[in-house]
């Protein structure tokens, strides 16, 4: 008939027979248990035997352990460690307190570190598995606290000593080592030097002996840091440091002074506080961009400042031209400041006009010419579906979105020292609105014309945000890219769609209508679609 598993069995698996374990007196009240069937002592137990065992671990067997300062565990305790449905016979007992003794034999040698808390069993004792050597490791450390890791730097200094002796021992012992006493000159083996000669680095250490050691002080003073620029070539001399000017460190240190104390950002602001002001101003953009792009009406030809520019051309030109300037503001000191304060999004003291200027603002031209190239060659190609007024509308919502969601999601986390900045999420917008606005079955490379992509504008849409989310799921705070902004901008693009979609603006823009006048304040109509943008 097959019994009821116990849990607290160091053996393992089905077989729950446990061994005479060495040093450890059998109780003539127990007797052998059969490995399909669990026997019941016959008489009543006994007390545990107190077994004799050394307390300093150097002087105590690896195998067999080292006895707890308290001695061995009663049962009642023994359920406490390792759980209440343990066996109960004194062998089993005998069994768990050897697995204490050994995990305290470990720790206090620093083996810890080395062979963890398991143990493969042996013809005289049981296995352990790492749950049970879990368990026991917990219990020493809350019961017999101790520097382990003091110990593990002492076993491994013994371990590299113990592994260098050996090496030495078998190098003197095949002849390819000699005792330090030996002359450099007959180191290794006879063969080895007759075939390869003298060394040359001997020659050159000799050379460096003949050398008095004053010659060696250096020309500067003792405890004075150099570094900097090199000499010329053909001259010798100390690298000198180049210092920073008082003009530098000043603007460096007005741009690190802090409106809020670290040890404050977390705890003086509210949640709410934190985000209702940037929603505010990101609302107030939102409401303007859809009122300026019903409202605008295109210059005429004769108007425009660069007639023969492309009215596409001309918007994306002046978008770079914004961002090129925020990048090169970055560069003036006496500004840095002003830069801090309003071109990042920053969860620990957030500035409400920083949903605006974070989404111009690129401190890497590497960053900078991703997201202009973005612009440039996906933002063309809107501005001719759309108009100037929706394409600006639609860039500056997305913008705005994509830095009001990386502020929320980081505050939400309480990620205050994490900032972003960067036009990604306006990109993200555009791409999402052209997707949605020129749905394919079948993409065309910008590069390569002829090239067609079985892949619909709304599978790689797809495609992109799945890929953020993914990214963001992996890597959270501690990537270098603002998934969350991103996922912002393609909503800030979708939401823009629809609005268009709503208003009618797609089919028009088509069709080449031309709507003259609106009287309403939300009419729906656009007037900036007839002419030329």
């Amino acid at each position: 008939m097959p019994t009821a598993h116990k849990e607290g069995c160091i053996m393992g698996r089905e077989a729950i027979q446990l061994r005479r374990l060495p040093n450890y007196p059998r109780s003539p009240s127990t007797r052998k248990v059969d490995s399909t069937r669990r026997a019941t002592p016959a008489r009543p137990r006994l007390p545990l035997p107190i077994v004799d065992r050394p307390i300093d671990w150097e002087d105590a067997d690896p195998i067999e352990g080292v006895e707890l300062p308290s001695g061995p565990l009663p049962l009642e305790e023994l359920k406490e460690v390792f759980g209440r449905n343990i066996h109960h016979e004194p062998t089993a007992q005998l069994g768990y307190n050897w697995c204490l003794s050994l995990i305290q034999y470990r720790r206090l040698s620093g083996r810890l570190v080395d062979e963890g808390v398991a143990y493969p069993g042996d013809p005289n004792h049981p296995p352990i598995s790492h749950h049970f050597g879990m368990k026991a490791l917990e219990y020493l450390r809350s019961t017999f606290p101790l520097d382990e890791e003091t110990a593990a730097q002492r076993w491994a200094e013994r371990e590299a000593q113990r592994l260098e002796t050996e090496l030495v021992e078998r190098g003197e012992k095949i002849g390819m080592y000699q005792p330090v006493d030996v002359p450099d000159e007959l180191q290794g083996t006879p063969e080895g030097r007759a075939r390869y000669g003298p060394s040359g680095l001997d020659a050159i250490k000799a050379e460096y002996d003949k050398i008095p050691v004053e010659e060696y002080k250096p020309k500067f003073p003792q405890g004075e840091v150099q570094g900097g620029e090199l000499e010329p070539v053909g001259k010798t001399g100390w690298l000198v440091r180049r210092e920073k000017s008082e003009w530098l460190k000043k603007y460096e240190e007005k741009a690190a002074a802090s409106d809020l104390k670290e040890e404050n950002v977390g705890s003086v602001m509210s949640t709410f506080s934190r985000i209702w002001p940037s929603a505010l101003v990101v609302a107030a953009v939102l409401a303007l961009v859809t009122i300026a792009s019903q409202y605008y009406e295109p210059p005429s030809r004769a108007a425009r400042l660069f007639p023969g520019t492309p009215p596409a051309a001309a918007t994306i030109f002046t978008l770079i031209g914004i961002n090129l300037t925020v990048f090169c503001l970055w560069r003036i000191p006496p500004l840095w400041r002003f830069m801090n304060t309003y071109f990042y999004v920053v969860p620990g003291y957030p500035r409400a006009l920083s949903m605006v200027g974070a989404m111009f603002s690129h401190q890497s031209f590497t960053h900078l010419a991703l997201n202009m190239g973005v612009l440039w060659f996906i933002g063309t190609r809107l501005h001719e579906d759309v108009g100037r007024a929706n394409f600006v509308a639609i860039y500056l919502a997305s913008g705005v979105v994509g830095s009001l969601a990386s502020l929320s999601f980081f505050v939400a986390l309480r990620a205050w020292a994490v900032y972003s900045l960067g036009s990604s999420g306006a990109g993200c917008g555009i791409v999402a609105a052209l997707c949605l606005i020129n749905p394919r079955q079948n993409l065309t490379p910008i590069f390569l014309p002829d090239v067609s992509i079985p892949i619909s504008t709304t599978t790689l849409l797809a495609l992109l945000v799945a890929g953020d989310v993914i990214l963001l799921a992996r890597r959270g705070v501690k990537s270098n890219i603002d998934h969350v902004g991103h996922i912002g901008g393609y909503m800030g693009g979708v939401l823009s769609w629809w609005m268009l979609k709503q208003r009618g603006d797609l089919d028009r823009r088509r069709s080449g209508a031309d709507v003259a006048a609106r009287r309403s304040l939300f009419p729906k109509g656009n007037k900036g679609h007839g002419g030329e943008d």
